[in-house]
């Protein structure tokens, strides 16, 4: 099965989609290897899925960027934590 194909299967982009942001709700599961493989991901869906899909995808990437830029700021809130501070 090409990439093609297999992400021209409405199903299978579902799934995925729902697998990423599975991925994206666990701080443990959300890191740099995580939103790299994402964003290949949904580029291939971008390329490959079907039209009324595009909606779907789209929005997963503007969460993608979003919470990637909220990660930045993770080891603060690690920090705050640790320190015992309400954050």
């Amino acid at each position: 099965m090409t990439i093609q194909e297999l992400f021209s299967d409405r199903e299978y982009v579902k799934d995925e989609l729902l697998r990423m942001r599975e991925a994206w709700g666990n701080i443990h599961t959300f890191d740099e290897a995580t939103i790299d493989a994402s964003r290949k991901t949904l580029g291939f869906m971008q390329l490959y899925a079907p039209e009324d899909m595009l909606g779907h995808i789209e929005a997963s990437i503007d969460e993608l960027s979003r919470r990637e830029t909220l990660m930045l700021f993770r080891p603060f809130y690690r920090a705050g934590q640790r320190a015992g501070q309400q954050v």
